[in-house]
């Protein structure tokens, strides 16, 4: 029997990224108005996961990709599938590795290249993957351990603490933009297989309570030692609170959740992604290169190829993978909802109200997205990224299974 830790050590990696770090940190400028904000995303993350890991799905064994090529069509369920997970893992991987690297030469070892070590780290993780998905589930475990541990002992420690009092402050309301993209901080529910010997739902949900309240403690307690203001417009928020908190432990503690945050959210998409293509290769909707394992090592080693690549052409950093990512993003919601909806589809014989609840729920994610790429300041070159993004993996995937139909 499969310790529910090993598989929910993957949407926990997610979940403590140092984007999420960054996106907590900017919420946490709203005052008391955050913890409301975060609530709700985490009410909607569990509308999501209740319905998508319901039991019975999991009774049949219904996984994401034969679900969605069933209630949805094969070429959707491929484009759908492809988009969100092969464009969040290179974009975000990039983004989170260099962070990492930043962070290690800024906190602890300032002689040492931080892209040198960013690029370690991708070794590292590679190398678990190559190993096969039991040292890469270590790894996991590990990783997203060793980041919740040391956020949770800076909490502990913050509380110790006595910081200088701050003045009177009003809180900043959130942007609309901020305060949808609450819900981006806690993706990754959907990366849990809903199988007979894997975690309940109940086990999901009971994470994302757990991770609420962690993130609610982190947002008070960063707003009672840094100005609102300071935290909603830094690009470094953690950072500003843990060494406010504790001075250079708290660095040496924040470092530390930064790197294995990165490690962790990296190695889970490497996961994911690689059960995604197996899957859908295993169906005949994207090509197989090779035979058993070496499938999923031949996508691991490409995958590293391409983002080794993005970080050398000095992409990390910029404002374009910064709107990349957000697509990415955007592009996860959307296959949240559409998954919503092929639960909702499939439940509806034999569990009544599942269907309108679905449906509920579908609309509700179709409606963050267009929320959120109607209030992002630069929407039409993020619609134009989501619709070649989109059209690229349904013309991939549909020229694919032309080729089965007539050849093979």
């Amino acid at each position: 029997m499969k310790l529910p830790i090993l598989a929910l050590s993957v949407p926990l990696g997610i979940m403590l990224s140092p984007e999420s770090l960054v996106r907590l940190g900017n919420l946490a400028g709203g005052g008391s108005f955050s913890h409301l904000l975060l609530a709700l995303a985490a009410l909607v993350a569990a509308l999501g996961a209740g319905l998508i890991l319901h039991p019975g799905l999991s009774s049949r064994g219904e996984g994401a990709t034969l679900l969605l090529s069933r209630e949805l069509g094969s070429v959707p369920a491929a484009t759908l599938l492809l988009s969100s997970r092969i464009s969040v893992t290179l974009l975000a991987a990039t983004a989170v590795l260099v962070t990492a690297g930043y962070a290690f030469n800024e906190i602890f070892l300032y002689w040492f290249p931080n892209f040198g070590f960013a690029f370690l780290l991708l070794f590292l993780v590679l190398a678990a993957n190559l190993a096969g998905e039991r040292w890469a589930l270590r790894l996991q475990v590990l990783a997203a351990l060793l980041a919740l541990s040391c956020l949770c002992i800076l909490l502990f420690l913050g509380v110790l603490a006595e910081g200088a009092p701050l003045e009177a402050q009003s809180p900043i309301n959130p942007s609309p933009h901020l305060a949808l993209g609450a819900v981006l901080l806690f993706l990754g529910y959907d990366l849990v297989s809903p199988a007979e010997n894997g975690p309940s739902r109940g086990a999901v949900l009971v994470l994302l309570g757990l991770v609420l309240l962690l993130f609610s403690c982190w947002a008070g307690i960063s707003a009672h030692f840094v100005a609102w203001s300071s935290l909603a417009d830094s690009t470094i928020p953690h950072i500003l609170a843990a060494k406010r908190m504790l001075g250079q432990p708290g660095r040496y503690l924040i470092g530390t959740v930064v790197i294995c945050g990165a490690v962790a959210m990296v190695n889970g998409l490497f996961i994911a992604t690689t059960r995604t293509w197996l899957a859908l290769s295993a169906q005949q909707l994207v090509p197989r290169f090779f035979q058993g394992r070496n499938q999923g090592r031949f996508y691991c080693l490409l995958s590293a190829l391409v983002i080794g690549v993005l970080m050398m052409s000095g992409l990390a950093g910029e404002e374009e993978l910064e709107l990349y990512l957000r697509g990415a993003l955007l592009l996860w919601l959307l296959k949240l909802g559409a998954h919503s909806l092929a639960a909702s589809r499939h439940l509806r014989g034999s569990h009544a109200g599942v269907f309108a609840s679905g449906m509920v729920v579908s609309c509700l994610f179709f409606g963050i997205v267009f929320g959120l790429l109607f209030t992002d300041p630069n929407r039409v070159q993020l619609t134009g990224f989501i619709l070649l993004t989109l059209a690229g993996t349904a013309g991939f995937s549909w020229s694919w299974q032309q080729v089965v139909k007539r050849y093979l």
